[in-house]
């Protein structure tokens, strides 16, 4: 029932996961479009490299899931000591799989914030002398919690399914009288 329950939960995780990736494609599409329209196509070609790079890098988290499929098939069909090691071989790949949900939040939020830093740079370059830069900064450090929100958000979702699944593991592994005797 355990792995049958597991399967079921990886295999939600992708779907979600592609659709995460396509939302952030599009998002980094129409900014480096929106970009090109006044004059800014570098800005807009750098950001659409980072994402890129980011969900380049982040594609390897359904792989991660996936083995742990097969790390579970027939698991509880085996001695103590093989479902053991197989069980501290699942919570790695989760682990992995928990690193680059993480790790790719981070990169979209760097590579949004990247592009907030460069468009401050270059309206404090452009603004009048005199002028007061400190609401424009404040504006755009505005915009830059809100990045960060939003990929904080994006990978909500798969953060909670990996570390349920996770925390599932150490259960069955603190639980051996729940497992097949040897």
């Amino acid at each position: 029932v355990f792995e049958d329950q597991v399967d079921g939960i990886a295999a939600s995780i992708l779907p979600l996961w592609v659709n995460i990736s396509i939302a952030v494609s599009g998002a980094s599409s129409v900014a480096s479009t929106a970009l090109a329209t006044i004059g800014e196509e570098g800005l807009g070609d750098a950001l659409s490299s980072n994402v890129h790079s980011a969900i380049h890098e982040a594609d390897s988290l359904p792989e991660s899931i996936k083995s742990v499929s097969g790390l579970l098939s027939n698991i509880s069909s085996g001695r103590h000591d093989e479902r053991s090691k197989r069980l501290a071989m699942l919570q790695e790949a989760l682990r992995s799989g928990l690193g680059k949900v993480d790790a790719f939040a981070g990169r979209i939020d760097k590579a949004f914030n990247g592009l907030i830093d460069e468009i401050v740079i270059e309206t404090s370059s452009a603004a009048e002398p005199g002028s007061d830069s400190s609401r424009v900064q404040g504006a755009f450090d505005s915009l830059k919690s809100t990045v960060q929100q939003v990929a904080e958000k994006l990978v909500e979702g798969p953060r909670i399914i990996i570390s349920g699944l996770l925390d599932a593991t150490r259960l069955v592994e603190v639980a051996p009288s729940l497992a097949p005797k040897d």
